[in-house]
């Protein structure tokens, strides 16, 4: 039987996605167990520390870990531990560090997957102002802190003026985080495509819709709608998924202007069970078969 950790924070209330996984999953073994709980050791007997009792290495960690800010170097330490002892990590820490650097990601997928269609993205600092930033990226453009989520900390700007005062205000304060300039890819507001990989196969997809906002994030107020992606679609996520090292993500698209056009939009790493119900109205887990399907890959 393979069992496995649901690797959380402290801070986090994941229980009802680990139900779901138990539904989903009724041969697999799994423990909700917060990283803060696991003392990263150098050991070479396969065993691990949490809560100060040891106990073998799990066969698997499904990581939803989202609030490590100010824990980063030792959540780090616990997923290095985990993966130095055998546990298939999904994700490893590498392609958490990937999806996390949006500037990073969008690199690495313009040069390993060169079908991709990518938005011109920059780097923003003190160094650059609002006229270069503009003739570089052009008008709209979309503004974003690196490391957002939830739709949080993005902006859309329409012109010069309106982002001089935004990098004034922005640029001039203390700011833990960096700014990305990016191409707004005005055909497909409010609207985006999630495509979710697992071990190189799509496994589900769904549009997201919000008619009140640019943003089309559930978090923002936007909605789910069934969407079948085409086998071209389908070939770019997986590519995409594997050029960022996810055994397990979700990738976003943006719909461009023509038929069957899309955007990259981002990749997650952090993909969980509690949207397999959410995407689904009727709570139908029959429909979502292949999330059951790809745990057994783990056995083999």
């Amino acid at each position: 039987m393979v069992n496995g950790f649901y690797l959380v924070s402290r801070d986090e209330n994941k229980a009802k996605e680990v139900d779901i996984f138990r539904r989903l999953n009724p041969g697999v073994g799994i423990e909700l167990v917060c990283f803060e709980d696991i003392i990263p050791m150098a050991a070479d007997d396969g065993m691990l520390y949490l809560k100060g009792e040891k106990v073998a290495c799990p066969d698997f960690v499904f990581v939803r870990a989202f609030k490590t800010r100010g824990k980063e170097s030792q959540f780090e330490a616990v997923m290095n531990t985990l993966e130095n002892l055998g546990a298939v990590c999904v994700n490893p820490i590498e392609a958490r560090r990937m999806t996390t650097d949006k500037l990073l990601c969008f690199q690495v997928v313009r040069s390993k997957v060169p079908e991709a269609l990518v938005p011109k993205t920059m780097l923003v600092t003190a160094d650059v102002d609002a006229e270069t930033v503009g003739r570089i990226i052009g008008f709209p453009l979309v503004l974003k802190v690196m490391h957002g989520s939830k739709g949080l900390g993005v902006t859309l700007v329409k012109d010069e003026e309106t982002l001089d005062a935004i990098l004034n205000t922005v640029l001039a304060a203390p700011f833990a985080d960096q700014l990305l300039a990016q191409q707004a890819i005005m055909s497909s507001q409010g609207r985006d495509v999630r495509v979710t990989v697992a071990f190189g196969q799509v496994i589900a997809s769904y549009e997201r819709v919000n008619e009140g906002s640019f943003r089309s994030n559930i978090h923002q107020g936007g909605h789910y709608e069934d969407f079948e992606p085409s086998q071209e679609l389908a070939d770019v996520a997986v590519r995409i998924s594997d050029a960022l090292g996810l055994k397990m993500g979700g990738i976003d698209f943006l719909f461009g202007e023509g038929p069957g056009e899309f955007w990259f939009c981002e990749a997650n790493s952090l993909v969980g069970l509690s949207e397999v119900l959410k995407a689904n109205k009727n709570g139908d887990l029959s429909k979502f078969s292949n999330y059951s399907e790809l745990w057994k890959m783990l056995e083999k």
